[in-house]
């Protein structure tokens, strides 16, 4: 049993990995696929405009399921949308070169590998609920850990052998995710008797999605500051080709910049917890707000692929912190009734922010160049980190 409880929390940061990797190839590379076919920057925004506009009605709804259910697990409703997605990638394998078919499956690819987030997020804290010893800070960097190495491997790939890669390299990634689902399914559905004792004395009913957003207001209002923050990486994420082509980069250079990017978020991540016995998640929000605004202002001003480059190593103290403080943050400010609900929050952040990002970041590419872009980036990494000050306060609960 000892020896089953220790592979838990290897086999959960294994998922993570291989998550990461699948965001990285539909999120990141969605240019990289798209441009060859034909898609100019303005209509791969549309595709990640509706990706998001679908992402943000489906998340909270099926967050509100998987609070309510009682059969239905994170691990296997993770599962479902995951062969779901390798359906949808297998058909853009099949459409390439009909705009219209591409269009639709690279949207549902979008919505699918988004909104399994929130669910990846909410079962670190159901293994522990079941007996296990988790650290999601560790496990969250070896999903920047596996976005690192894919960047760069994919990156590669492309270049050598076709876009055809990135579906086909993202539906392998998938079938390892399932049979890891699989085996930590079975770990998550069977709590221990501790838990179950709990459970049976404990047991209250979810709330609805109305009254969960009237009680808990300010976690509403850090959303908001939580979008704009990662406007500025949905939005260099997605057109971080079209930035890295603006110093004279190509696509295998953007490749290896997610991959330092990535890299860069490991100490951060893997330190997590020990640092939050230390400082505030609240505290290490607002330096994560600060974080986003020092790269940003760094990628506004570069001339030169190694300026890009640079700017891409404040990951450290950016997303790689912004991440698990946030996931941290809603854990500690909502009931167990109302997990899944609260880890929404910041994929919903994601998704608004995507959908604000795609909507106007192809426009403003094609229309005022690349500079006016990221000009927009740095003052909507300011506006989150105001809101964010504004939100967290003085540490009072939500």
């Amino acid at each position: 049993m000892n020896r089953t409880k220790d592979r838990i929390p290897a086999q959960y940061a294994s998922l993570q990995f291989f998550y990461w990797m699948t965001n990285l190839s539909i999120y990141s590379f969605s240019s990289a696929f798209l441009l060859p076919n034909g898609f100019s920057s303005s209509q791969v925004g549309i595709v990640m405009t509706l990706g998001s506009i679908g992402s943000l009605i489906l998340e909270p709804v099926l967050a509100d399921i998987a609070d309510r259910s009682r059969r239905l697990t994170p691990a296997g409703i993770t599962s479902l949308l995951a062969g779901l997605l390798i359906l949808c990638l297998g058909g853009l394998l099949a459409v390439q070169g009909n705009g219209t078919a591409l269009f639709v499956f690279y949207v549902l690819c979008y919505i699918l590998q988004t909104i399994m987030q929130p669910l990846i997020n909410e079962m670190n804290f159901v293994l522990e609920r079941a007996g296990h010893t988790m650290n999601y800070g560790v496990a969250r960097a070896m999903g920047s850990l596996g976005y690192s190495l894919f960047s760069a491997v994919l990156g590669v790939l492309t270049e050598r052998y076709g876009i055809s890669m990135i579906p086909l390299m993202t539906i392998v990634v998938l079938a390892v995710m399932l049979f890891l689902l699989a085996m930590l399914n079975r770990s998550s559905a069977a709590p221990s008797e501790n838990t179950q004792e709990a459970s049976a004395e404990e047991v209250q009913k979810p709330g609805s999605l109305a009254q969960f957003a009237r009680s808990h207001g300010r976690l509403l209002l850090l959303t908001a500051g939580g979008t704009c923050l990662l406007f500025c990486s949905n939005a260099c994420g997605s057109y971080l080709l079209q930035i890295v082509n603006h110093v004279g980069g190509t696509t295998e250079n953007m490749g290896f910049a997610l991959s330092v990017a990535a890299a860069s978020e490991i100490p951060a991540m893997v330190l997590f917890e020990r640092v939050r016995k230390r400082v505030s998640t609240g505290t290490l929000l607002k330096i994560a707000g600060i974080g986003y605004i020092v790269k940003h202002v760094i990628l506004l001003m570069a001339k030169s692929y190694a300026a890009v480059l640079f700017a891409m190593v404040f990951q450290l103290v950016s997303f790689a912190v912004y991440i698990p403080a946030i996931v941290a943050y809603m854990h500690e400010h909502t009931s167990a009734e109302d997990a899944v609900k609260g880890q929404s929050l910041m994929p919903l952040a994601s998704s608004a922010a995507g959908l604000l990002s795609s909507f106007s970041g192809g426009f403003m590419i094609d229309r005022l160049g690349v500079s006016a872009f990221l000009t927009i980036c740095v003052a909507m990494a300011v506006l989150g980190t105001l809101i964010v000050f504004a939100a967290v306060g003085k540490e009072q609960n939500a």
